[in-house]
């Protein structure tokens, strides 16, 4: 019942010019394919599935790690940072 209630998450998400793929594991800005970790993929995923929205650094950890972390949550930060060289056009003023 909860499979067909929740949305599919296999569906492909397209934000601005970034199209994310998760059943293929795939991402594409402009129609060019992303070198992403499995990491930076399910965090921009994670990111583009909750547009528009704030994501503390806990939820994030909770959604793209799968684990509470009870550390430096500075991991978010620096990926965060990886993922903004790959898809910004100019990572020093981002745009997304």
């Amino acid at each position: 019942m909860l499979r067909r209630a929740a949305p599919d998450r296999q569906e492909a998400v397209e934000v601005g010019r970034l199209r994310l793929d998760p059943a293929a594991f795939a991402a594409t800005k402009d129609g060019s394919a992303l070198e992403l970790s499995a990491t930076e993929f399910r965090l921009l995923l994670e990111l583009a599935r909750s547009a528009g929205r704030v994501l503390s650094r806990e939820v994030l950890l909770d959604r793209v790690w799968d684990y509470d972390y009870l550390g430096d949550s500075r991991l978010v930060d620096m990926a965060i940072k990886r993922l903004r060289r790959k898809v910004e056009d100019d990572p020093r003023q981002p745009g997304w």
